[in-house]
């Protein structure tokens, strides 16, 4: 995956518009339009500099800002494995002993 989908992504995810990260992040609109243009062949590629500065406009890491969430991730597979947790409690078995019965069930 390239950068430029995370990154629109993650400014849909935030609600903000060109003109707010420009502000937050002290990294001017014209730049930003540069890296968000439509035409691939136009785009430009955001320097270390500025991307620092976005990402911490936004309060993320440069990973979660240009190459997806990891945060989501993470949250999905927590809840994942809490599920299997809870369908293995509704079947009677141990929390902590995986498939065993659970004592007094």
């Amino acid at each position: 995956m390239d950068w430029y989908t995370p990154f629109r992504a993650a400014l849909r995810h935030r609600g903000w518009t060109r003109k707010r990260l420009a502000a937050e992040s002290s990294v001017r609109e014209s730049t930003i339009d540069n890296w968000l243009d439509r035409d691939p062949h136009k785009r430009k590629e955001p320097t270390l500099t500025n991307a620092i500065k976005v990402a911490n406009a936004m309060g993320m890491t440069l990973d979660e800002v240009f190459q997806g969430t990891p945060r989501d991730d993470e949250v999905d597979q927590i809840l994942r494995d809490a599920g299997v947790r809870f369908r293995g409690l509704m079947r009677g078995e141990s929390p902590g002993k995986g498939r065993g019965k659970a004592s007094g069930a």
